[in-house]
């Protein structure tokens, strides 16, 4: 938006400007294999926008009806595409673990603990010897955002 809009005012930004940079942003998305043709970025472009001009509005900078993102039609989210591994995919991943590998023990191991606890890798990462709990067989996890379960 600063390269975009920097030489202009807020309260000459229309709601048409924030539309064009949303359909920029759209375009310009990497594709990937999981890849939703930029409807996210251009989602991402208008929350922005919003955000910029929710401050603006509250540092008295423009009329609170003058706010061109909320005048734009925000995308709604598509269906989440993740699932979980099937039973035989999961059998799959174990077995080329078991297979291959520098540290086949360690590996079989990790993948266990991931499948038990279908924690983050940053919560196995961040494991301790303090974490395991052998007399009832629990493992203390601490993960994204310090959220910490059993």
């Amino acid at each position: 938006m600063g390269q975009t809009w920097g030489h202009r005012r807020l309260d000459e930004i229309a709601a048409t400007d924030v539309e064009a940079l949303r359909h920029e942003a759209a375009d310009g998305a990497r594709s990937r294999r999981n890849s939703r043709s930029g409807r996210h970025a251009g989602e991402h472009v208008i929350a922005a926008a919003r955000a910029l001009f929710n401050r603006a509005v509250a540092d008295g900078l423009i009329d609170p009806g003058a706010c061109p993102a909320h005048q734009v039609f925000k995308p709604r989210r598509l269906p989440n595409t993740r699932r979980a591994l099937t039973a035989d995919e999961l059998a799959q991943v174990n077995h080329a673990a078991r297979a291959s590998g520098d540290d086949v023990v360690l590996d079989a191991l990790l993948l266990r603990l991931h499948t038990e606890t279908a924690c983050r890798c940053g919560g196995a990462l961040g494991l301790r010897l303090a974490d395991l709990d052998r007399r009832n067989g629990q493992v203390h996890l601490t993960e994204k955002g310090g959220t910490q379960r059993w």
